[in-house]
């Protein structure tokens, strides 16, 4: 997701906590549980929000911003060195020129994807990357991963 850097705002513990709030009363109000309060004028940001948290809380629990980089391009080095081989095993004077074109584009889309990926998680600020982490069992608890017993 695209951030717009003028409306963005950094997740803070504090910011994350008026997130989950706003989220818990906009899914009682949608269920016809209550009436939304008036702090949570919109929900599109609200929206926006949410799914920057739930970005990066994905992120966090799955090995951080670093470790998915890192993931991400091991994943790239294997893929292409895969496509590589296979390109090498079919250059022949007999080869089809348009499997081995196929071949060529498949490693530009998976270049392609595999920096985007790196790019939307360097939009992860440390701050954020932290402060999710501290928020976590709080954040399961408000979206129904953990009973509050």
């Amino acid at each position: 997701m695209q951030q717009d850097n003028t409306s963005y705002q950094p997740l803070t513990e504090e910011r994350i906590r008026r997130i989950l709030g706003g989220w818990l009363q906009m899914q009682c109000v949608n269920s016809g549980k209550g009436v939304i309060d008036s702090s949570v004028k919109q929900p599109t940001a609200l929206l926006s929000a949410y799914y920057r948290l739930m970005e990066i809380y994905c992120t966090v629990k799955i090995g951080g911003v670093k470790g998915q980089i890192e993931a991400a391009q091991a994943l790239l080095a294997r893929e292409k060195a895969a496509l590589e081989a296979e390109i090498a095993a079919v250059d022949t004077p007999n080869a089809c020129p348009q499997q081995i074109s196929l071949l060529k584009q498949e490693i530009l889309e998976l270049e392609t994807s595999t920096n985007w990926r790196i790019s939307q998680l360097k939009t992860i600020q440390t701050e954020e990357e932290r402060a999710v982490g501290n928020c976590l069992l709080e954040i399961e608890t408000a979206l129904g991963f953990y009973s509050q017993d």
